[in-house]
């Protein structure tokens, strides 16, 4: 079991919140107004959310911490964007509105930031007092 404890990183977390996104935004076809809503709201607190449980895996037992932080930071940044731009693919106006889809990304990323940089302060303060998790 310790051969596969790398596999329940943050990677494995961001596939999983992608394949949510997928699911989301393809249930928003045809687009609607009510499904475009949610999508949106989708991409700005499911940002926050994610990333928030993103540093739960410095709670997962046998996980080596040596690179994880470095892990977290390379999936927070790949897969927010790959989730907000999946979920900006679902919403569709069908007219001008749709120059401002793009919107979602920016609140998505500013809203994932609230929970981002005190993610990453929290994290390093705990790891260098030693008061990390036992591995």
């Amino acid at each position: 079991m310790k051969r596969f404890a790398f596999l329940l990183g943050p990677e494995l977390l961001w596939m999983l919140f992608f394949l949510l996104a997928c699911w989301l935004a393809s249930r928003n076809a045809p687009p609607t107004p009510t499904g475009n809503t949610f999508l949106e709201r989708a991409g700005i607190l499911g940002a926050f959310v994610a990333i928030a449980l993103t540093f739960t895996v410095f709670f997962v037992p046998g996980v080596h911490r040596g690179w994880l932080l470095g892990r977290v930071i390379v999936a927070v940044v790949i897969g927010v964007n790959a989730c907000l731009f999946k979920l900006i693919d679902g919403v569709d106006y069908g007219d001008s509105r749709n120059s401002g889809v793009v919107g979602i990304w920016v609140y998505g990323i500013l809203a994932g930031g609230v929970a981002f940089v005190p993610g990453i302060i929290t994290t390093l303060v705990l790891l260098s007092r030693g008061s990390a998790p036992p591995e």
